[in-house]
């Protein structure tokens, strides 16, 4: 079961990475292409093999989602699922340290590396013997989440901390507002910061030897799905600015691709291990 969740995962990061290469990436990289002066035949060529990777994302992630009810089949994807993240994360990494002296400069790696976690995740886990690693995840993830649940507690009640005013408070933590009213309600930030308490606690009660077998599932399933969000969250900040052009130069989007997308990776792959992904 631990295993069909993961590839489960890894498919529908899959999808999304296709959705996202075909979408925005087709508007911001292959539309650019395709009007410059190139050769009829270059432009062709490069037209076709976007479309391609498209293709193969997109065959990954269905290929997933079905490999997680085939037991027999799992092993092959797995391995075949993550050496193809592997390999397109190095990709992109490798480049943009050499061409642009930044590996944030083609943040599509980013993508690609919690692809080749939930699909490693199992077959490392066999290897390695990670039980103990997850146990310590476990209670790292849970003290961030506590952490993150205080600060909103101290902004649905006022505070604009690290800010020195809400106007600023919003331009940090939100992206588009230029008033007060741009922070969300109070009510709303009350329920993010018990809805990131409840996950913490889910953490420190799975496998917890107060808690009753029969919820071991539940939580297991919960935590694997708190990781699939903050994946997403984690990925999407680094694209977020061509869904939201207004955040364009605020220090929302300057702080969410140095710390806001690390932290929410970081809280992913912690919970993941502790769901024994």
């Amino acid at each position: 079961m631990l295993m069909n969740i993961a590839l489960g995962l890894a498919g529908t990061l899959w999808l999304f990475t296709a959705g996202l290469h075909a979408v925005a990436g087709g508007r911001e990289v292959l539309r650019p292409v395709l009007v410059a002066p190139l050769d009829p035949l270059a432009r062709g060529v490069s037209e076709v093999a976007w479309h391609l990777l498209t293709w193969q994302f997109a065959g990954f992630g269905v290929a997933g989602l079905i490999t997680s009810t085939l037991p027999s089949a799992q092993p092959a994807y797995a391995w075949l699922s993550g050496a193809s993240a592997v390999g397109f994360a190095s990709l992109f990494l490798g480049f943009g340290a050499l061409r642009f002296r930044s590996i944030l400069r083609m943040p599509q790696w980013i993508l690609f590396v919690p692809i080749a976690g939930l699909s490693l995740a199992r077959e490392l886990h066999q290897r390695l013997t990670l039980g103990a690693v997850g146990h310590v995840a476990g209670i790292g993830a849970a003290g961030i989440l506590l952490g993150l649940s205080a600060l909103h507690v101290a902004w649905a009640r006022g505070s604009t901390y690290p800010a020195k005013s809400h106007t600023e408070l919003a331009r940090l933590v939100v992206g588009e507002g230029l008033g007060d009213t741009a922070m969300p309600r109070a009510l709303a930030t009350w329920a993010v910061a018990i809805a990131l308490a409840l996950s913490a606690a889910g953490l420190l009660a799975l496998g917890a030897s107060g808690t009753p077998p029969t919820l071991t599932p539940t939580l297991r399933l919960a935590a694997a799905l708190m990781a699939l969000v903050f994946a997403l969250r984690g990925v999407g900040g680094f694209f977020e600015v061509h869904v939201r052009p207004a955040i364009r130069g605020t220090p929302y989007m300057r702080w969410s691709r140095l710390l806001y997308s690390p932290i929410a990776l970081g809280l992913a792959l912690l919970i993941g291990l502790r769901a024994g992904l």
